[in-house]
């Protein structure tokens, strides 16, 4: 799997990403790879429910943030094997990560301006 990583790396340069963005995908896939690996389970037979799994035992702590970049990442991966033409679990591309939940804006009133 390293020269897939390798080949994936190779995948997000050309796709213009900065260089902390590729970092950032490269260790989100190489963190579902230690859980994978952990479990027993070969990459090529990752589903929905494995991804569940490495949400709710390895992602328990962390933020709504982190938790969707991490899965959104690893969506992108398979996408990326799909292309690669890699059979795959079709419905791991379709396993919805939590929405984040964004703070509506507060404004300034015209008294708090000083207008």
């Amino acid at each position: 799997m390293d020269d897939l990583l390798e080949e994936f790396y190779d995948y997000l340069l050309r796709k213009r990403l900065s260089e902390n963005s590729i970092k950032a995908y490269i260790s989100d896939v190489k963190d579902f790879k230690l859980f994978i690996d952990e479990e027993g389970i070969d990459f090529l037979k990752v589903n929905t429910e494995v991804i569940y799994s490495f949400a709710h035992k390895y992602l328990i702590n962390k933020s709504t943030a982190t938790i969707t970049r991490k899965i959104n990442t690893i969506k992108k991966f398979y996408k990326f094997l799909l292309h690669k033409n890699y059979k795959i679990d079709k419905a791991v591309l379709l396993y919805n990560a939590p929405i984040l939940k964004r703070k509506t804006p507060e404004f300034l009133t015209e008294e708090e301006i000083g207008i």
